[in-house]
């Protein structure tokens, strides 16, 4: 039997485990990124609430305690910002008081810090986070 040689059948699905499991490994990769940026635009999102509606209650508590003011409502909502997270602004519109009914309305933008999603031009748009919380004597 010395000197004979196996037959190897070249057409076989060897090595298809090994490309299978890299295939495998890939999509999981990919399916980590996504979670771990998903995740990154909520917690900005949900950041960026609890700012705005901090600010917005702060600047309608400075509303009806300093004379109706819409000024100083907004100075306060900004500062209300600012001291909360220095590094957002409160833009020219961000800040809008209703005279009728005292409530003050915060909006706040800021780009979620991503792996992937803000470098590709499909996703790119979802990292860009808008929110708007308003506060105020009830309507009812």
């Amino acid at each position: 039997m010395t000197g004979m040689l196996h037959n190897i059948d070249r057409t076989a699905e060897t090595g298809m485990v090994g490309k299978a499991a890299v295939i495998w490994l890939l999509l999981f990769a990919v399916l980590g990124v996504a979670v771990v940026d998903a995740v990154s635009i909520g917690r900005t999102t949900l950041h960026l609430s609890e700012v705005a509606t901090q600010a917005a209650s702060d600047g309608a508590a400075a509303y009806r305690s300093q004379g109706r003011s819409a000024i100083k409502a907004c100075e306060t909502a900004a500062a209300t910002i600012e001291a909360l997270d220095s590094s957002l602004k409160l833009g020219k519109t961000g800040c809008v008081v209703d005279d009728t009914t005292g409530r003050v309305g915060i909006r706040l933008r800021a780009t979620a810090e991503t792996m992937v999603a803000g470098r590709l031009g499909a996703t790119a748009a979802y990292t860009q986070v808008v929110v708007t919380e308003a506060n105020g004597p009830s309507g009812v």
